[in-house]
C-alpha cells in the first residue's frame, strides 16, 4: 500500500523515531529494565575480532574444521561454515551467494518487461533474498539450523521464480470440455 508512496512515508521517520525513543525512556524508567543501547553508539570494532577468532580456526583445520562447537563466534556465516565445516561448506556457501546473485540480476534485467502489478511483489522477493546475503556477512545465520531467515529464504526465491514465470508468460487460453462442466453443475464461463 505504502509502495508508490514511499517518499511521503519517509518524512515521518524523524517523528517514530523521537516517539520511540521516548517509548524505550518511559519503559525504563517504570520498568526499571535497562534497555542499553550501547552497541549503537560504541565506536569498538567487535566484529574484528570475531572475524579473526574465525579466521584462526579456518586456518587450524581447513579440510575439515574444527566443528560448531569449537567454533566461538557466529560473526559472519562465510567464515563461521569454513571454521566450523571446513572448506567445503565455504565453498557451498559461496556457490549459494553466486547462485543468488545471478538470479537476482536476471530477475532485475525481466522486471521491466513485466506487467506493473507484479513488479513490487517481485521488489519485496529480490530485496528479501539480498537482505539474507547482506546480513549473512555479518551474523552466522546460513549455518543455524532454525531461523526466520532461513524460514523466508525458499519463499521468496520459489516466489521470484513463479511471478517471473507467470509474469513473462504468453497470455493463455483454457479449452473447456462441456461434459466435465456440466458434471459439475456450473454454466461454462463467458
Amino acid at each position: 500500500i505504502v509502495y508508490p508512496r514511499a517518499g511521503k512515508t519517509i518524512l515521518l521517520l524523524p517523528i517514530i523515531l523521537l516517539l520511540t525513543y521516548i517509548s524505550f525512556s518511559v519503559l525504563k524508567k517504570f520498568i526499571g529494565e535497562d534497555i542499553s543501547f550501547d552497541r549503537l553508539t560504541n565506536t569498538e570494532n567487535t566484529r574484528a575480532i570475531a572475524w579473526n577468532n574465525l579466521i584462526t580456526q579456518a586456518k587450524s583445520k581447513p579440510l575439515t574444521g574444527v566443528g560448531i562447537e569449537e567454533s566461538q563466534n557466529s560473526e559472519n556465516s562465510w567464515l563461521y561454515g569454513f571454521a566450523s565445516y571446513g572448506i567445503g561448506m565455504f565453498g557451498l556457501l559461496t556457490i549459494t551467494g553466486v547462485m543468488a546473485i545471478w538470479y537476482e540480476l536476471k530477475w532485475l534485467r525481466q522486471r521491466f518487461s513485466i506487467d506493473p502489478y507484479y513488479r513490487p511483489m517481485l521488489d519485496l522477493c529480490m530485496a528479501g533474498i539480498a537482505m539474507y546475503f547482506a546480513g549473512a556477512v555479518l551474523e552466522g545465520y546460513m549455518i543455524s539450523r532454525v531461523s526466520a531467515s532461513l524460514c523466508f529464504i525458499p519463499i521468496y526465491c520459489s516466489a521470484g521464480a513463479i511471478i517471473v514465470k507467470f509474469a513473462l508468460a504468453p497470455d493463455q487460453s483454457y479449452e473447456y470440455d462441456e461434459e466435465e462442466w456440466e458434471s459439475y453443475g456450473e454454466e461454462l464461463p463467458a
